[in-house]
């Protein structure tokens, strides 16, 4: 019950009203809870105290102070079961300090590539097959798996679903699709994708024995190419190019782009390149099942899919000099297998599987024309010896002259295991 002060100076008590009955919350701001009591008011008041012009400040600022507990009623939310540590009074989140945040981000990235030494190459271990995480992906065991020059995918070859070659199910090629974030680190993947032979959309041959394998990749205008060989016993009948979709399988054969393995002499049934900024896509290509030394093409990048307009060079009427648009003369003595052909930083840089020697090794050239000179310096990446049964020998996207990343295959074909693909960190030499 309240009091009020008629006109004619009498106090008289005041009958509740809606607006200034007893709330049903003790949930008020520290003046409103002053206001209110725990206790019900009695019937028979106090005896007011004489009117003071005070009073009435004292009585407009009660009254303020209820219109203000009443408002923040409405808007605070109900108290949580247990007591929550007090908020800044601004509302606002404090911010970390930026030093914290870059140090826990910096706790999460992956560790850095060690750097090796001039012609030194460091094994940093499996990163796919046998010993490695892909198992999960179904593909336990696996070999080649370049990485297409977008960064996107592997390219594995014949995949196992167990721990060995020939151990689970087989995969004529799979896709693995890279990890972000990883490329440049330790590499790792996230999903696989087209296995059972569903990567490319036309079918293997219904031979005994055949399969159909990546066999090297080239970019152009952005777009990421594979060449396709289907092979019998890895004896390659036909080649063909594809178009690579980083996020699925099913990839589609260019048009007129199949050939049979015995076209341009049987030298063009795996290949590598990249677009030079003087509008050339430069192309190095041997044979398969590495009974070819390496030869060179080039073509206008606009006509990179019509293979007929790939034009080699050789020696001039048998030489002593040098030309295109001639029949192609090998750029060396050695017999290769897989091939690896990009720039880095300007130079250009032949990685891949020599057959002759047994090596996986780098060589960079100033020139496309001089990658396998015999004054080119040579990086042995891996030998027979510290890593026995060794190929492949692909350049991964991002590489460094100072840290490139090269994956290197391992297939023990006594056990069969294992049967994966290292990567492992090089300093070339040049």
């Amino acid at each position: 019950m309240s009091w009020v002060l008629h006109r004619g100076g009498e106090v008289m008590p005041n009958k509740p009203t809606k607006k200034t009955r007893r709330p049903r919350s003790r949930r008020r701001s520290d003046d409103s809870a002053a206001e209110y009591s725990d206790k019900a008011p009695t019937k028979k008041p106090a005896k007011p105290a004489k009117k003071t012009p005070a009073k009435k400040s004292a009585a407009k600022k009660v009254a303020s102070t209820r219109r203000t507990g009443s408002r923040a009623q409405k808007t605070t939310p109900p108290r949580p079961a247990k007591r929550l540590p007090p908020a800044p009074k601004s509302g606002i989140r404090v911010r970390r300090p930026e030093a914290v945040v870059a140090k826990a981000i910096e706790a999460m990235a992956l560790p850095a590539l060690p750097q090796p030494a001039t012609g030194e190459a460091i094994n940093l271990g499996p990163i796919a097959g046998t010993g490695s995480p892909t198992g999960a992906l179904g593909a336990g065991a696996t070999d080649l798996c370049e990485i297409s020059p977008g960064g996107q995918v592997a390219l594995a070859g014949d995949t196992f679903s167990g721990n060995a070659a020939f151990q689970g199910t087989w995969s004529p090629s799979m896709g693995l699709h890279v990890q972000p974030g990883t490329l440049n680190r330790i590499i790792q993947f996230d999903r696989s994708f087209g296995g059972n032979g569903m990567l490319y959309a036309e079918p293997r041959s219904p031979v005994v024995g055949s399969s159909q394998l990546p066999a090297g990749t080239v970019q152009v205008f952005g777009i990421d190419y594979a060449l396709v060989a289907r092979v019998a016993d890895l004896i390659p009948s036909d080649t063909r190019l594809v178009t690579i979709d980083p996020n699925g399988p099913q990839w589609p054969t260019v048009p007129g782009s199949w050939r049979d393995a015995g076209w341009q002499d049987g030298n063009e049934t795996q290949i590598s390149g990249y677009q030079a900024s003087d509008g050339w896509v430069y192309i190095v290509a041997d044979g398969f099942a590495r009974d070819h030394s390496v030869r060179l093409y080039r073509c206008p990048a606009a006509n990179f899919t019509d293979r007929n307009t790939w034009h080699a060079w050789g020696m001039i009427d048998g030489g002593p000099r040098w030309g295109w648009d001639v029949a192609p003369t090998p750029l060396s003595g050695d017999v290769f297998g897989e091939l690896s052909l990009r720039m880095i930083e300007d130079k250009v840089v032949l990685s891949g599987f020599n057959a002759s020697s047994g090596n996986v090794e780098a060589r960079v050239a100033d020139d496309v024309t001089q990658v396998l000179a015999p004054w080119t310096p040579v990086t042995v990446v891996a030998t027979q010896q510290t890593v026995p049964q060794n190929y492949g020998g692909y350049i991964v996207p991002g590489s460094t002259l100072d840290q490139a990343i090269i994956l290197v295959s391992q297939w023990n074909t006594n056990t069969n295991n294992p049967y994966n693909v290292q990567q492992f960190v090089v300093n070339l030499v040049r």
